[in-house]
C-alpha cells in the first residue's frame, strides 16, 4: 500500500486516482501525519505538492511533520514543493524563480527506473516559484532550460524528487506514476 501525503493541493484527487490504478492507496493531510505513529503497513510513500514557495516562506513546520518520513528507508516520491522539501531536508539550497505554470521539456538520465519506458525527453507540467540545488548523496536525473533540478534520486535509498507534477502531465505522468509503483513492489520484495 502506498501512503500519499496531502501538503494541500487543489489536484489531490487526480494524484490519488493516478496511484491507485496501480496499487492501493491511502491519503493523509499534512496535519493529520503526525497522529500516525506506525508506518509499517505502507510500503512506499508519495508526497504532493501545495502552493508553498520555500524561497519566500517559512517551510520548518512542513519539513519537521515529515522529518519521520524521510527517515524510513522505503521508496518515496516527492513531488513539486515536496521536491524541495525533501532537498532541503537533506541540504539542498533554495533559489527564487520566477512562477511558471506551463509544460515544461525535460531531460533525463537513461537507465533511471523512474523515467523505464519514457523517452530521453520528456514534457511535463511544472508550476511552482522556486528550486533547489541537488543535495550531498543525490543525484540529477533530470533538468529543463528552465530549471536545473527537476529531477533528482538518493544515490543509496529509494527516494526520488520531482519539480514537475506528473498527476497533470497525462500519460508521460502517469507511466512515471506507474514506475514509482513498481519501484515500491519490487523494493518489497527484495526486503
Amino acid at each position: 500500500m502506498i501512503l500519499l501525503i496531502d501538503l494541500g493541493t487543489k489536484n489531490i484527487h487526480c494524484l490519488y486516482d493516478k496511484i491507485d490504478e496501480y496499487m492501493d492507496v491511502e491519503q493523509v493531510g499534512i496535519y493529520d501525519l503526525v497522529k500516525k505513529e506506525d508506518f509499517s503497513r505502507y510500503q512506499g510513500i508519495v508526497i504532493s505538492t501545495t502552493t508553498l514557495v520555500v524561497s519566500a516562506q517559512p517551510y520548518q513546520m512542513y519539513l519537521e511533520a515529515l522529518k519521520p518520513i524521510f527517515e524510513l528507508e522505503k521508496p518515496i516520491l516527492a513531488i513539486g514543493i515536496a521536491h524541495h522539501l525533501m532537498g532541503l531536508y537533506f541540504g539542498a539550497q533554495p533559489t527564487y524563480q520566477s512562477y511558471r505554470n506551463e509544460q515544461t521539456i525535460i531531460s533525463t538520465v537513461d537507465d533511471v527506473a523512474l523515467f523505464d519506458k519514457l523517452p530521453l525527453e520528456i514534457t511535463m507540467i511544472n508550476d511552482h516559484a522556486a528550486s533547489i540545488s541537488v543535495p550531498p548523496k543525490f543525484s540529477l536525473i533530470g533538468s529543463s532550460d528552465a530549471c536545473i533540478n527537476e529531477a533528482m534520486q538518493h544515490e543509496t535509498l529509494p527516494y526520488y524528487g520531482i519539480q514537475f507534477l506528473p498527476e497533470r502531465s497525462g500519460n508521460h505522468g502517469s507511466i512515471i506514476l506507474d514506475n514509482f509503483t513498481r519501484i515500491v513492489q519490487q523494493q518489497t520484495k527484495t526486503a
